[in-house]
């Protein structure tokens, strides 16, 4: 997950949107700061695209109460396991900015 998080800010769609790279790597830093890292300790297989369920493992590990995603497939199980799964837009909306 942590090569996921550091190649999403580098694809097209938020370089159009003028996202530096010294502002991806902000981000990050500031995330990792912050996070509790964890080690699943159960797999799942819920997502369409099996390579998100690492993401559900991940919120289960660490007692996540939401998971905030753009991706689609991610969204399709949302609430799961008594997690919601929002849209960034959504959790803005639900929980303020």
């Amino acid at each position: 997950m942590l090569a996921e998080l550091r190649g999403v800010p580098t694809r097209p769609k938020l370089r159009r949107a003028g996202v530096s790279d010294q502002q991806v790597e902000d981000f990050i830093a500031g995330l990792l700061d912050d996070a509790d890292l964890v080690v699943p300790d159960m797999r799942v297989r819920v997502c369409r695209d099996p390579k998100d369920d690492m993401v559900l493992e991940a919120a289960l590990a660490g007692g996540a109460e939401v998971i905030v995603t753009g991706d689609r497939d991610l969204l399709v199980p949302h609430p799961w396991r008594g997690v919601a799964i929002l849209t960034p837009t959504d959790f803005t909306t639900r929980f303020g900015g």
